[in-house]
């Protein structure tokens, strides 16, 4: 034998002692996965998915909503543009969705939330597979000086479980699925489901490219990075501010596991190329406008105002960087985080934060960063009656917790042999949020808003004028009117919409040609002033709000010439239909020119929901609906009493009662009603329970003080 064969031979024995021997393990039930990690990648989220979608079917409201659910169902049937930043992916699968062959185009587009709540749940039950494969691949146990096969041994039994690797995924999909605000979003159009549903997927994606790395799968992973950015730029295409706070995270998540050096790299240089694809969905907006929409919504034809409307320009002023803000934001958010996976998957949420701490600091900085950027936007932006939904990223970001809280369990409990008692708890999660929060989502048999519409034009005459501010009738209106054909013989109009050129010149003109004709002069003078405040460039405060009140008393006026004119409580400006009497008729004010008392019937109220807990009430419902409907009902009997009308009057005040036991005003009319009847007992005792429920009621002190002073 030569030489260098001796040499060669030697070195590959050494090499053959130095390799360590791999353990040899039986394969028993305990360790024996059911499925392939091929199959799981398609089962486990399809059983998310398939429960989410069961339960999400049960509940999904059936017609138009509160809030923005008919404005955006109406731009998404009709191809507009809704309100900034113009939602344009959202639109255009609304269209798609508007086409479905079953129910109501309102139903249509409420059941696209349910579907894309039900992926963001699936991708969530993906994640959670990545996470549990990421413990695996930086197991402590590697580390430790058990022998090899006590640590196979020890993984086998404990991590690689297979019973757990298939529950706990679904388990912390359905808990997500069913969480109060998910599944809210779910059941009515909104964008907010498909918001997260894209987010969700970035998460997964950027995961596995994390996971990759940890395997020295190198070009796999730089290929996903391309493909995570398209699907980033797609969701600024719906909702951009929340999708853009999560970007300081995905940065720290790659620049951590990959270096600064990385981000200067091919798939990041290919990143900045496909998520200006994604983005470019934005095109349909100046696209659409040019058509000419029933609702065109900043007009966003030209570069310009196509800049304001993604900007959101006219939202800005909401931006309150204050103290008192964030003090109500801070309790508004722990009441909501405390309920959304039940106080139990939150703890475990917070268990999982600290093992991510000690285990994967990566992970611990992507979910941290993206809670804290949520939570301080949220806190600093007064947000509306959707302020709940901008929390989702961060109920993602617990979910994801969740995760890694149940693993690190499972690890502690297994060897203890509670394992089963933990998958039982483990499969009761999820069964408990549906439990909790499925009545306050079931929109099945939602009538409110339709209700409301339908009860606020009942007392309307034909071919009258309605002015209002009031969304939460406005927003349901548009869709009713232009997707049901309901009472467009009336003009309906937004007084805060009026504020605006692209409202006056877009939806005005085509829908009340011949009004705004006879209002062309006010409406031509306004529009100069506003065309300046909209730009930015100097102008007169005192001459627009002049301009404002003459467009406005014009529009009256031409209402009045045409048959009625009404309006909704509370008016803004001040000066809404003044010189005329005011007689509540129904959920309006009816204006009058003159004197007389006006003592018409009107047709009663369909209050489905309200009164017989049939359905959960929202708090926009109790914070805005309620109260109109208690508020007109009081105002009528007030009316009533004043033309002697007491018994009609007593019935009307007590229903307003019904609706709001807290309303002050109402017990302060019951007690003009018993002075008018010459009950000062009566009128007494209603005086003084409305000062015990406000005791700045000076209207209820005054007439104490009178009925005292004329004994």
């Amino acid at each position: 034998m030569s030489q260098s064969k001796k040499k060669h031979t030697s070195e590959k024995s050494n090499l053959e002692k130095a390799k360590p021997v791999e353990p040899t393990t039986i394969e028993t039930p305990a360790n024996k996965d059911l499925f392939s990690n091929k199959q799981l990648k398609f089962i486990l989220p399809g059983i998310t998915f398939l429960i989410s979608i069961i339960g999400y079917s049960l509940t999904f409201a059936r017609t138009v909503t509160l809030v923005d659910s008919g404005e955006l169902i109406l731009t998404s049937a009709k191809l507009g543009v809704a309100h900034p930043p113009g939602t344009p992916l959202y639109t255009i699968l609304g269209y798609l969705f508007s086409k479905l062959p079953f129910g109501s185009i309102a139903a249509r587009i409420s059941f696209m939330s349910a579907i894309f709540a039900a992926l963001a749940s699936s991708f969530l039950t993906l994640i959670a597979a990545t996470v549990y494969d990421i413990f695996i691949e930086n197991s402590p146990n590697k580390a430790t000086k058990k022998t090899a096969s006590q640590k196979q041994l020890l993984l086998n039994n404990l991590v690689l479980s297979p019973v757990f690797k298939i529950v706990m995924p679904i388990a912390v999909g359905l808990t997500f699925s069913f969480s109060t605000t998910l599944w809210f979003y779910a059941s009515v159009a909104e964008v907010y489901s498909l918001n997260i549903c894209l987010l969700s997927i970035i998460l997964y994606l950027m995961l596995q490219w994390y996971l990759l790395r940890l395997q020295g799968e190198i070009t796999k992973s730089d290929k996903i990075i391309p493909l995570a950015a398209f699907i980033y730029g797609l969701a600024l295409g719906v909702h951009h501010v929340t999708i853009l706070l999560t970007l300081p995270a995905i940065a720290c998540l790659v620049v951590y596991k990959a270096n600064f050096q990385y981000l200067l790299s091919k798939p990041v240089r290919q990143a900045f190329i496909t998520v200006l694809m994604g983005f470019s969905v934005y095109i349909y907006l100046p696209l659409a406008a040019k058509q000419n929409p029933i609702l065109n919504w900043g007009d966003p034809s030209s570069l310009e105002r196509f800049f304001w409307h993604i900007s959101a320009k006219q939202y800005r002023v909401n931006f309150s960087p204050s103290v008192e803000v964030a003090t109500h934001a801070l309790k508004y958010f722990a009441e909501l985080a405390f309920w959304q996976f039940t106080p139990i998957g939150l703890v475990i949420a917070i268990i999982g934060l600290a093992a991510l701490w000690k285990r994967e600091r990566s992970i611990f900085y992507l979910l941290s960063l993206i809670i804290i950027f949520d939570i301080a936007y949220s806190f600093c932006y007064e947000i509306a009656e959707d302020k709940d939904a901008y929390y989702l990223t961060t109920n993602l970001a617990l979910g994801i917790a969740l995760s890694v809280g149940l693993i690190k369990l499972f690890e502690n409990f297994a060897q203890k042999s509670f394992a089963t008692m933990l998958l039982v708890v483990i499969g009761l999660i999820p069964a408990l949020n549906f439990a909790v929060h499925y009545k306050e989502n079931n929109k099945r048999n939602y009538l409110i808003a339709r209700d409301f519409v339908e009860n606020t034009m009942l007392n309307v005459e034909p071919n009258a004028l309605l002015f209002t501010i009031e969304w939460q009738f406005y927003s349901p209106y548009l869709y009713m009117r232009h997707l049901e054909n309901f009472r467009r013989d009336a003009i309906v109009i937004d007084i805060h919409l009026l504020r605006r050129s692209w409202y006056i010149n877009g939806y005005l003109k085509q829908e009340y040609p011949e009004m705004m004709a006879a209002c062309a002069k006010e409406a031509a003078e306004f529009l100069e002033d506003v065309n300046l405040f909209e730009a930015d460039q100097p102008y007169d405060v005192t001459k627009i709000n002049l301009h404002f009140s003459a467009l406005i008393n014009a529009i009256t006026k031409y209402g009045m010439s045409r048959k009625a004119a009404y309006l909704t409580l509370p008016v803004d400006p001040p000066d809404v239909g003044q010189g005329y009497s005011w007689v509540p008729q129904g959920l309006a004010m009816r204006l009058y020119d003159d004197k007389t008392f006006h003592a018409d019937p009107i047709k009663p109220f369909q209050l489905r929901g309200l009164l017989d807990n049939s359905v959960y009430l929202d708090e926009v419902t109790l914070n805005k609906v309620i109260p109109a409907y208690a508020l007109m009902m009081a105002n009528r009997g007030k009316y009533l009493s004043l033309g002697q009308q007491y018994d009609e009057a007593i019935e009307l005040l007590q229903q307003s009662l019904r609706l709001k036991p807290d309303f002050d005003r109402a017990y302060q009319f019951l007690g003009d009603v018993y002075v008018g009847k010459g009950n000062r007992v009566e009128a007494e005792r209603y005086y003084n329970q409305a000062l015990a429920l406000n005791p700045n009621n000076q209207a209820a002190r005054n007439a104490l003080q009178k009925l005292a002073t004329s004994n």
